[in-house]
């Protein structure tokens, strides 16, 4: 039997995070932080355990 690694994130109620300022490099850097959580962090962790087939853009 195959066996399988399945990663999940949750993004939902990240906009208070996200917008929690009125200042834009404030909302900017917020915004690329939970990229990078939800897509650069996981593709490498998943990387280094090789169990991705996801391709990195």
């Amino acid at each position: 039997m195959a066996e399988f690694t399945v990663t999940v994130i949750d993004t939902v109620g990240i906009q208070d995070y996200i917008f929690g300022s009125n200042n834009l490099k404030q909302n900017i850097g917020a915004s690329g932080l939970v990229n990078f959580v939800t897509h650069e962090m996981v593709y490498e962790e998943l990387k280094k355990i090789g169990k991705t087939n996801i391709e990195k853009n």
